[in-house]
């Protein structure tokens, strides 16, 4: 791999991180209630996704960062089961890690939008 091709691949993740970060800490703050905690998770969110895909099984995925899925999931079964509605899954794997224990921010939503109704 040639320096302008590192170069190319630098400038196209750090592209999606500007697209997608903002979005995703918006959700993760809105998520968790902390906002050193939502960056803290977006960083390793994003950290993990890059050594993915530099390192991932599948050697098509070196071309392409998909980005971030945010998912509110009661457990794993729900979150797999919201994740498998995704058009992505036909074309690639996804991952689905836990955030953090995200119990009383779901109350805490669930609240919040049970009082706007």
């Amino acid at each position: 791999m040639s320096q302008d091709d590192v170069e190319q691949i630098r400038q196209q993740v750090d592209a999606v991180y500007r697209a997608e970060s903002r979005r995703v800490l918006a959700t993760l703050i809105r998520l968790l209630g902390d906002f050193d905690l939502a960056e803290e998770a977006l960083h390793d969110a994003f950290t993990a996704a890059v050594e993915r895909w530099t390192d991932g099984p599948f050697a098509e995925t070196k071309e392409q960062l998909g980005g971030f899925v945010v998912l509110e999931a009661r457990d794993l079964n729900h979150a797999i089961q919201l994740i498998s509605a995704h058009p992505g899954v036909k074309v690639g794997p996804f991952e689905i890690r836990p955030v953090d224990d995200m119990t009383e921010a779901i109350r805490a939503s669930e609240r919040r939008r049970s009082s706007m109704a």
